[in-house]
Order: C-alpha cells, then structure tokens, then sequence
C-alpha cells in the first residue's frame, strides 16, 4: 500500500489529506467512481479556463486509478 500525506507547518493550513492507493498490480485498473466525481468537484473548483477545463473531463474516463490518484493528489496540493 502507497500512501501520500499532505500536511500543513505552523505557516501552512491546518489540514491533512491522506491518499492510500492499493494500486500495486501491475495490471492497470480505470478510475473509479469515487475518484471521478472527487476529480469533478476538484476541476470545477481549480480551473479557470473552459478549454483546460473541458479537456480534462474528456480525459477522466481514460484516466487510471494511478493517474486519477496523482491528479487528486497534485489539485489538493495547491492549497499549500
């Protein structure tokens, strides 16, 4: 198990995130749900740009629980 941790100093916001990825297989399983609609919610807030915007969506299906892990990951760690 892989687990990524974002946490806040004494400058920084006072909040963890915990990621924990069961991605180990070296088969590649797509998104899952629950991480679709997190990325959703993390594009609608994030993006400003409708074309950034739109293309992202068009990729979610595509996406991996890998990537969609990094993606969630890499929104998240813009409020640090």
């Amino acid at each position: 198990m892989v687990t990524k941790v974002l946490n806040g100093s004494y400058n920084g916001p006072r909040k963890s995130y915990i990621i924990e990825s069961d991605y180990i297989s070296s088969e590649e399983e797509m998104i899952s749900d629950s991480q679709c609609r997190t990325l959703k919610n993390l594009i609608l807030q994030r993006v400003q740009e409708e074309g950034e915007r739109e293309r992202w969506f068009a990729n979610l299906s595509e996406m991996t629980k890998y990537d969609a892990e990094e993606a969630i990951f890499n929104f998240l760690k813009l409020d640090w």
